[in-house]
């Protein structure tokens, strides 16, 4: 059913809101369809997501945030002190063991400030090859929960213990890669030319802190889609996922976002943890001021069994492929170019990535229960002032297996925040990383075959 049968309008001047959600509600409660957004722009607030529900956004569609989303939920833990644990020293997380807001920043442990939002949903779909833009009405600062109250969202789309969710373009059987002259994803067609249509795609464009923050949800699909087309501000994250299970993440392309674009993890935000498996990710092409493909850092449960094929990093400031058990979590059989999302097209490529590959294990423990004290020591030669986790084990990271990459300029070359085109040649001025793999001090097992430096 068009949307504009609800009565509503696309003018780009009114606030559809409610008649969206009048006209979710109508098709969940006689059982489910399609709606379409055809040609027009929509104005939103959050749109109440709903079971088997669809949505179409057209080609010629626009759907469009404005000030005014939905509070973020009431809770006891203050909302002005951001506890986030990054300083050596900060005892915000572990104050109280059993407070569970503590133990991850504030993006993660509010959902409803979102554009779009979902709690226990099954089969839920946002497709089609029209635009969704945050507007600068996203926020992706870490202080978001200091504005007013009319402007703390901070999310595209939030997913909270759904099942079935699908977010992407119009389907095709392609590869997506990546022609560094055009500086242009294209379709890999079958007798190997380069198809620059994309007209199939979904755009979407200033997401603020997450596109998506999918947390307690299982079987996810997101695909196609063109992110930052023509306009490269107000994106942080893209792909948050949190506790979640049975994903695939095939044909994205990111020209530009500030931090990770691909992220399993798994944190306290529910209250309770899930550990996370099952991925399968295929053809990712980014540049990024973080990492491309990011496990963690929030490990709160165990990691397991993801398997990434064709990723090819534009530029990083941080890394290519990184790995980070922080909380006491169990990593293992990660695999990257390995065949296992179906037929290798291409090696895997690494240009301008301060650190190509990332392994690091260390002990926050920001998960229930964790205590700590504050110690003072020397450590060869260095005197340490530092809180340090008493009672959760140290994570362990194991089974992983790097096949098939190349890896060029070794510097973080990402053009994010760059003011004079895409990428400048290496001059000095930007940070490189000495070690390929870095911060490998602990119990890992690694294959590393085939990668050409």
């Amino acid at each position: 059913m068009d949307i504009k049968d609800f009565g509503v309008t696309a003018d780009g001047k009114e606030d559809n809101t409610e008649s969206i959600n009048k006209a979710i509600a109508y098709l969940n409660k006689i059982g489910g369809g399609t709606l379409l957004f055809s040609q027009g722009t929509y104005n939103v607030r959050t749109v109440h997501l709903k079971s088997n529900v669809y949505l179409y956004i057209d080609k010629n569609a626009t759907i469009k945030a404005i000030k005014g989303a939905d509070a973020p939920e009431s809770t006891w833990f203050s909302d002005k002190k951001y506890r986030s644990g990054l300083s050596p020293t900060d005892p915000g997380p572990y104050a109280d063991p059993e407070n569970y807001m503590t133990k991850q920043d504030v993006g993660h442990h509010y959902f409803r400030n979102a554009m779009f939002f979902g709690e226990r949903l099954d089969n839920v779909k946002i497709i089609g090859n029209g635009l969704i833009t945050g507007n600068g009405h996203l926020v992706n600062g870490d202080n978001v929960m200091k504005n007013a109250p009319d402007n703390r969202a901070d999310k595209m789309f939030t997913l909270k213990l759904c099942t079935n969710l699908e977010i992407g373009g119009i389907h095709r059987e392609e590869d997506l890669w990546y022609d560094a002259e055009k500086d242009e994803p294209y379709y890999i067609g079958n007798n190997g030319s380069k198809i620059f249509d994309h007209d199939n795609m979904l755009k979407i464009d200033r997401g603020g802190h997450f596109v998506l923050l999918a947390t307690g949800t299982d079987n996810i699909n997101v695909h196609n889609t063109y992110f930052a087309k023509d306009s490269q501000s107000n994106a942080r994250d893209i792909y948050d996922f949190m506790g979640c299970n049975n994903v695939t993440a095939t044909n994205i392309y990111s020209k530009v976002s500030s931090d990770d674009i691909i992220k399993p993890g798994s944190d306290c935000s529910l209250g309770f943890t899930r550990s996370a498996r099952n991925y399968k990710v295929r053809n990712i092409i980014g540049d990024t001021n973080c990492n491309l493909f990011q496990v963690g850092s929030e490990t709160a449960d165990d990691i397991k069994d993801i398997c990434v094929d064709n990723i090819y990093v534009l530029g990083a400031n941080k890394a290519g492929f990184s790995i980070s058990t922080n909380d006491g979590a169990h990593i293992s059989d990660i695999h990257l170019n390995c065949g296992h999302t179906g037929k290798l097209h291409s090696r895997s490529k690494m240009y301008r990535t301060r650190a190509p590959f990332f392994i690091s294990i260390s002990n926050r423990a920001r998960i229930l229960g964790a205590t700590i004290g504050r110690y003072v020591f020397t450590e060869n030669g260095v005197t340490h002032d530092e809180l340090l986790v008493k009672n959760v084990n140290i994570g362990k990271v194991e089974n992983i297996i790097l096949n098939g990459i190349d890896v060029s300029e070794v510097y973080g070359g990402s053009s994010y925040g760059g003011k004079n085109g895409r990428w400048k040649a290496y001059d000095g001025s930007q940070k490189k990383q000495l070690q390929l793999l870095r911060d490998i001090n602990f119990r890992i097992q690694i294959q590393l075959k085939g990668a050409q430096f």
